[in-house]
């Protein structure tokens, strides 16, 4: 798989924020809001399951997966936002969180089809949040967004963009935020 070139328009711009349109090397960070966002494979490796991707926030570019901007974020505000993120009680003092490098978002293309051209899946583009918005200011805030054109199907994508955030799930490493442990295998 190789990327596009050069990137979409949408990915080009900066939308106000200080540090400019995301890179492809960039590292991405999506903040898990609850333990029932990870599942363990057999071999006890913790991953990240479509739950934490919701199906509402790839259904056009209109809505976005919420990420944040690694390298523009200092280790006490990822740890606050991560905490405001995830009230799980299991992990306290080091939360959960997801990450995964902005250019392996950007490699997903759709699967071959005899009728359409491979496109891309989606685009990462800056998305800083204001006063009001739905957090709190963060101008080292990134949204996800499913890149146009959306497939037509008679389930109106359904199917297709749980296929996606299969995909994309696998993307991600799982990690405590300031120890960079794995959570381990969940007990039970």
């Amino acid at each position: 798989m190789s990327l596009p070139e050069p990137l979409e328009p949408a990915e080009q711009q900066d939308a106000g924020s200080p540090h400019g349109p995301v890179l492809s090397t960039e590292l991405l960070t999506r903040f898990l809001s609850s333990d029932d966002h990870l599942h363990f494979a057999d071999d006890g490796t913790p991953r990240l399951s479509v739950a934490a991707l919701p199906d509402d926030d790839l259904k056009n570019d209109r809505r976005y997966l919420s990420v944040q901007r690694r390298d523009h974020t200092v280790a006490p505000e990822m740890l606050a936002a991560a905490r405001r993120r995830n009230p799980a009680t299991a992990w306290p003092d080091d939360p959960v969180v997801a990450n995964v490098a902005c250019d392996a978002l950007r490699k997903l293309l759709s699967h071959p089809h005899p009728a359409e051209p491979r496109r891309r899946e989606v685009l990462v583009v800056a998305r800083p949040l204001q006063p009001g918005d739905k957090d709190f200011p963060n101008d080292a805030h990134a949204g996800v967004v499913r890149a146009p054109p959306y497939p037509a199907s008679p389930d109106k994508g359904r199917l297709p963009r749980l296929m996606l955030r299969s995909r994309m799930a696998a993307l991600f490493e799982v990690v405590h935020l300031t120890s960079g442990r794995s959570p381990g295998h969940r007990a039970g």
